[in-house]
């Protein structure tokens, strides 16, 4: 029986067209083999990656002062009072802010009175309670209005301070609504001409309905 001839070449020039062929298929079938095994590696190593989600970022108020459980604008009134003079309706400072909410010529002048201090220390009756409870509601709603641009800083915190309204609005009773504004974009505290910081008040009054 002829054995089957083996052939075997010392280099690559010697073997024939045929075999020259099937060895550069081989090489090709490998390396096509072995790119398919590292392409299936790879994909089954990356993370499998989420879809993309478009989240929408709103400045929530502080849960921790829900409206139920706001204090009345009373109790906010008496409240205030108490801080400002003692609830001492007649009494003027030495500064000359006068009444139970401490009214200053430019606030007087802001809600449309012409109240002089020496006329008030003459005569108290002049400006009755009722008539600083009517001056205090007009200030405020002023201050609203001064500050209606800053109401979006409500329920976030600046430099540690919770911003609420009630507290936003007594601070510019304090100081005016300009050094609230500046507190807001800045951090600047302002304080009174008794050094009471407009900061102060924005905590002490912060969870009133006002």
């Amino acid at each position: 029986m002829q054995k089957k001839r083996t052939m075997k070449y010392t280099n690559l020039k010697e073997a024939s067209r045929q075999d020259k062929t099937r060895f550069y298929i081989g090489i090709a079938l490998s390396c096509a083999v072995g790119f398919v095994l590292s392409f299936k590696v790879i994909t089954m190593l990356l993370p499998v990656q989420q879809p993309i989600k478009t989240v929408r970022l709103e400045v929530v108020k502080s849960i921790s002062e829900p409206t139920a459980q706001l204090k009345s604008f009373e109790q906010y009134k008496k409240d205030l009072a108490f801080r400002e003079s003692t609830n001492t309706w007649d009494t003027l400072n030495q500064y000359g802010y006068i009444g139970l909410y401490q009214f200053g010529a430019l606030a007087l002048k802001d809600v449309g009175l012409n109240i002089d201090s020496i006329d008030f220390k003459n005569n108290p009756y002049i400006f009755p309670p009722s008539k600083q409870d009517k001056a205090l509601e007009r200030l405020i709603r002023n201050n609203k209005r001064y500050l209606r641009n800053y109401y979006n800083y409500v329920g976030t915190k600046v430099n540690g301070i919770l911003v609420t309204e009630s507290g936003m609005l007594t601070a510019a009773h304090l100081v005016g609504h300009g050094p609230v504004k500046k507190f807001l974009k800045s951090g600047v505290v302002t304080s009174d001409g008794n050094g009471t910081k407009l900061t102060e008040y924005m905590k002490l009054f912060s969870g009133y309905e006002i």
